[in-house]
């Protein structure tokens, strides 16, 4: 569930991405996102600063596990949306989108995408300024399991904030957290963000782009 202020937006999938808008206090319809024939997964929705909606899903293209992770936004509070654009563009698995608007209206998403072996998976991270989206970045590259079930990005201001799980160390999932100050540069990698779950870990680790 998200909000702009005077509307509660919530999304949800049962094989389709769909949503449904709070306004004054009665629910609207329930309105698919996307009715394409593929089966269509992990819906998640972000309202920009100037209230542009963003909603984001992994859908099956090709029947198997050949999963992409696809975006629409709505300028108009979803009357209309733009065409989709495939975020991830990759011929393996990719799912689990996340994503938010900071201050400035710029758009961030992250998700979970394996690699060729299908056994690999990373966070990967794209940013949209504007009209101009940035090249898809990989976040993590690590040696073990990174992202889902635990993922998640926020914006405060013009700071962004990342948590995510990895099982690297010890083939345990760990619970990692970054701050990227100014947001500029995007989420911080892993090798500057804090493990919350060792106590030994140092304090929140930031970085502020300049």
């Amino acid at each position: 569930v998200t909000t702009d202020g005077t509307r509660f937006f919530a999304s949800f999938s049962c094989d389709k991405p769909y949503y449904r808008v709070l306004a004054n206090g009665l629910w609207g319809p329930t309105t698919a996102i996307t009715d394409g024939p593929n089966k269509s997964l992990g819906a998640c929705i972000a309202v920009s600063p100037t209230g542009e909606i963003a909603a984001a899903w992994h859908e099956n293209l090709a029947g198997n596990n050949y999963w992409d992770v696809f975006v629409k936004f709505s300028v108009d509070g979803g009357a209309s949306w733009s065409e989709p654009v495939n975020v991830s563009s990759d011929p393996w698995l990719s799912r689990d989108p996340e994503m938010t608007y900071d201050a400035s209206g710029t758009f961030h998403i992250i998700y979970q995408k394996f690699a060729a072996d299908g056994q690999q998976p990373d966070l990967w991270y794209r940013r949209r300024a504007g009209a101009a989206w940035d090249a898809a970045l990989n976040l993590t590259a690590t040696t073990g399991r990174t992202g889902a079930p635990i993922q998640a990005l926020q914006a405060k201001g013009a700071d962004l904030h990342l948590v995510y799980t990895d099982n690297s160390a010890d083939g345990e999932e760990e619970v990692f957290y970054s701050v990227n100050a100014g947001a500029t540069s995007g989420p911080l990698p892993p090798t500057s963000a804090t493990n919350v779950a060792d106590p030994n870990s140092s304090n929140t680790s930031s970085n502020t782009a300049g």
